[in-house]
């Protein structure tokens, strides 16, 4: 894997006229060395290029899907 995950950054820009407010990192995005030693994927590289991809726990497979809003949906 080459290259670090970028961290987190707002999607939205300011609205002119309205206090910006201060960007959080999402509610996973925990601090300390149990999370630096977590392994990254980028989901591009999961998906190969495809929107679906079938994973398996134990017997049973869930489908990981990309949306027409480029969103990631887990179902099983």
């Amino acid at each position: 894997m080459s290259g670090r995950i970028p961290e987190f950054a707002p999607r939205r820009a300011p609205v002119p006229g309205a206090e910006q407010a201060v960007a959080r990192p999402p509610r996973w995005a925990a601090s300390g060395p149990a999370v630096a030693q977590a392994p990254a994927v980028r989901s591009a590289d999961l998906l190969g290029g495809g929107r679906e991809l079938v994973i398996w726990h134990g017997s049973e497979a869930y489908l990981l899907r990309l949306t027409a809003n480029n969103k990631l949906l887990l179902t099983k």
